[in-house]
């Protein structure tokens, strides 16, 4: 278990690899407030990257917040991978979970981005599979729960129109700008 107890600015992508992790946010932010955009490799395009056989859950009801217009907040990279996100508030670019390969699952939590995708599909890729992977059967993402800004996780165009993210006998309902 790793708990934060201050807000924590990453000039780099936080890879955790081949370990079983439990990342409790404890109510504290982690950031960017400098590029990290393949900065120093080409896989640099989140805040967190869950890599190898390593199985991260994020508790704790903290924020990871993306630099507007710079990288997602969190990514799952290899095919023996797994993030389960249970509260946190994460903020991206155009994604704020990316599966590469592997699996997101997504029991709660609040999610969003600032840097949206275009103009007439903003929000659509707010959660995301890389299409290749999906297709191979590779990257996987299963939504139990949550609240997603303006990007309903039962009928998006991630994978194509009417991508349904949900579990089996869940549905998502609209409250305003957000549905859950």
């Amino acid at each position: 278990t790793v708990t934060l107890f201050k807000d924590v600015d990453l000039s780099d992508t936080l890879v955790i690899e081949n370990k079983k992790l439990l990342l409790d946010l404890n109510g504290k932010t982690i950031y960017n407030t400098k590029d990290i955009w393949c900065a120093k490799n080409k896989n640099s395009w989140s805040l967190i990257s869950v890599r190898g056989t390593a199985d991260v859950t994020i508790i704790g009801n903290g924020k990871m917040l993306a630099k507007e217009n710079d990288i997602y907040a969190v990514d799952v990279f290899d095919k023996t991978a797994k993030l389960t996100v249970e509260s946190g508030e994460l903020v991206g670019n155009i994604h704020a979970v990316y599966v590469v390969e592997g699996e997101a699952v997504i029991k709660g939590g609040t999610y969003s981005v600032q840097q949206i995708y275009s103009e007439t599909l903003p929000y659509e890729f707010t959660l995301n599979l890389y299409d290749a992977s999906r297709k191979e059967g590779v990257a996987k993402m299963t939504v139990y729960g949550g609240t997603f800004y303006k990007f309903n996780p039962g009928d998006n165009h991630a994978e194509g129109a009417g991508t349904n993210f949900l579990a089996s006998g869940y549905e998502s309902v609209l409250s305003g700008d957000y549905y859950t």
